[in-house]
């Protein structure tokens, strides 16, 4: 027997005498109870709020957060939750905090497996708030239009980011695999990242600089305005329809490709390495683009702002509307 599969079987072995241990000790610690292993079990609370506050902050672990209007005028955080990884909701300092507690032994997140998904309702009885922060790892977080916000902070792993509320200065959100979804609202500035997923802006209006950031994710923006926008990818597409700068575009891909629709910037900077830059921009430009084994095809214009097009092996076909 050659010596490398000598030290795989041994190393398999290993593993499985580790495993046996492992589950013997939990067996231990249960008492031999397997009453331990049951289906996870969830109650609702409900938190009533009387003090002032401004801002808000939630971090948790699996819940969904969600914010809606109260329709009495009363704050509510209603907590569907495990009974044995509860939240912790109060008032400090002007800031209304909710934070999971969990405190559990290491088998006791053992347990059969469960449909149910924890979620955190904020009731809230205003529209306007200084700021929101959220934390978040597999639950997804909902943030409706009936608010408006001075800072926005959003942090999740896994899960989905929904926001549709105004922020007057600036919005941070960011995720790992999970996407973000951005509609009819209005941001003073936006810093917004993508691992592997994929970021979707529709109808949004930014005063200042919109950052965008992603590696393997889509990003793709729809009836937009800012005053600048750079976005990068590695190997994600950018798609740009009906996006207007007031002072320019800034668009980097690794192996994706960037699309414009009917797109315009007076300054517009794309670079590609083995990705297409293609489409239709709206007013005249003055080209400047290279290719090394691509082909170019672009207006023949004097006159216009500057157009910067490079890409390594990708293609450079551009039209005028």
């Amino acid at each position: 027997m050659k010596r490398n599969a000598k030290i795989w079987i041994i190393v398999a072995v290993t593993l499985v005498i580790l495993g046996t241990v492992m589950f013997s000790a939990a067996l231990v610690a249960l008492d031999f109870d397997f009453g331990g292993l049951e289906t996870v079990k969830y109650e609702t609370n409900t938190y009533k709020i009387n003090e002032y506050f401004d801002n808000i902050s939630v971090n948790t672990k699996t819940a969904s957060v969600v914010l809606e209007l109260s329709d009495n005028e009363v704050c509510e955080v209603v907590c569907y939750e495990r009974s044995n990884v509860k939240h912790a909701v109060s008032v400090e300092e002007g800031t209304l905090n909710v934070s999971v507690s969990d405190d559990r032994k290491w088998w006791e997140h053992i347990t059969l497996f469960s449909f149910k998904t924890p979620k955190i309702t904020v009731y809230l009885p205003r529209n306007e708030y200084s700021g929101l922060s959220v934390r978040n790892n597999t639950g997804n977080v909902n943030v409706s239009k009936d608010f408006s916000f001075e800072t926005l902070d959003i942090s999740v792993d896994t899960s989905n980011v929904n926001v549709a509320a105004r922020v007057s200065g600036e919005a941070r959100m960011e995720c790992d695999t999970g996407n973000i979804n951005i509609e009819n609202t209005s941001f003073g500035s936006a810093d917004i990242s993508c691992d592997t997923g994929n970021i979707s802006i529709k109808s949004v209006k930014v005063n200042g600089k919109l950052c965008i950031e992603t590696d393997t994710g889509r990003t793709k923006l729809s009836d937009t305005t800012c005053k600048t926008l750079e976005a990068e990818s590695d190997t994600g597409n950018i798609v740009l329809e009906n996006v207007i700068a007031d002072e320019s575009l800034s668009l980097k891909t690794d192996t994706g490709d960037i699309i414009f629709k009917k797109s315009d910037a007076p300054e517009i900077y794309a670079k590609t390495s083995t990705g297409d830059v293609k489409g239709s921009l709206l007013s005249d430009k003055v080209f400047s683009t290279h290719t090394s084994t691509g082909k170019i095809k672009v207006p023949e214009t004097s006159q216009g702002g500057k157009c910067e097009i490079k890409t390594s092996t990708g293609n450079i076909n551009i039209v005028i509307e």
